[in-house]
């Protein structure tokens, strides 16, 4: 009995130590359950943080992306700006260049048209002036080899007349003073010339014109200061290489303002003039060179000086 008792006992410790052992064996293979079910969760964990750190740096990327993007469009736009400020500026050139083509273009032809005035003008003047001449060569009154010439002379103390042959007057100053010399003849009723030539004349003024019959020349006058020159229309010159320039075609007076255009003259030159009482009208010759500059509208009695 006793033996049995053992046995029962020892049957029962070592289904205790069988169950202990099998219940060791549980937890041993729930441990290894846990540790790779950890192991499990730990490699997720490091899988969902390499995702993260991956969603991160796409994160980064997609926003250095972003900002190369508006950087890029910043650029563009940039040079968009860029390129519209050079097509208006482009523009704003062609523009004004336009403008300046088209005011030079107005510009040369009103001067086309000025010119084209002027040359009518001057053909209309030129022929007008033909047409007198034609006249005045067709009425023109000769004055005879013994018609009388008498010179008024203002100043006999240094003014010498003398007679040449055909009527030819040789006047002589012998002082440097203004004065101006008159023939006595009212030039009426018909065509009147007179020529003259100047000799000896250095750094001294000197002219041929017309005054009033009714205005008695004082001594010690010019024809081109007041108040002579109201009552006088002259042609003249003065022969000196110091005023050349300052008296060249600056020369036509009449009644004391100055006309520009006849050519100056010296020393041994003709200078002719022409008188017309019918017209009213005085020309000027040069060397037989009719002058452009000329008086019309002379309706008083005059005489030559």
């Amino acid at each position: 009995e006793n033996e049995n008792i053992r046995t029962e006992q020892d049957k029962v410790k070592q289904d205790k130590l069988k169950r202990l052992e099998q219940e060791k064996q549980k937890e041993i293979q729930e441990k290894e359950r846990l540790k790779i079910e950890f192991g499990q969760v730990s490699q997720e964990k490091n899988q969902e943080k390499r995702r993260a750190d991956i969603a991160e740096q796409r994160t980064r990327i997609v926003e250095q992306e972003k900002q190369k993007e508006i950087q890029e469009k910043e650029r563009l736009k940039s040079d968009l700006g860029k390129e519209i400020q050079e097509k208006n500026k482009e523009k704003y050139e062609k523009d004004r260049q336009y403008i300046r083509a088209e005011d030079a273009e107005i510009r040369a032809r009103r001067l086309e048209e000025d010119i084209q005035k002027e040359k009518t003008e001057k053909q209309r003047k030129d022929q007008e002036m033909m047409k007198l001449r034609d006249e005045i060569e067709k009425i023109k009154f000769k004055i005879p080899q013994d018609f009388p010439i008498t010179i008024i002379n203002p100043d006999r103390s240094q003014i010498n007349i003398i007679d040449e042959v055909g009527g030819i007057k040789k006047i002589i100053k012998t002082q440097h003073k203004n004065n101006c010399i008159s023939l006595s003849q009212v030039l009426e009723n018909g065509v009147y010339s007179m020529e003259a030539v100047f000799q000896d004349t250095d750094n001294e003024w000197m002219g041929v014109g017309i005054v009033q019959d009714s205005y008695n020349i004082p001594a010690s006058s010019r024809p081109n200061q007041s108040p002579h020159s109201e009552h006088m229309a002259v042609y003249g010159a003065q022969n000196t290489n110091l005023f050349m320039n300052s008296f060249n075609s600056r020369n036509t007076w009449c009644k004391g303002n100055r006309t520009d255009g006849n050519a100056i003259y010296q020393n041994d030159q003709i200078v002719k003039m022409e008188y017309d009482s019918d017209k009213g009208t005085l020309i000027f010759f040069l060397d037989n060179i009719q002058q452009p500059v000329y008086i019309t509208g002379i309706k008083e009695k005059v005489r030559f000086m």
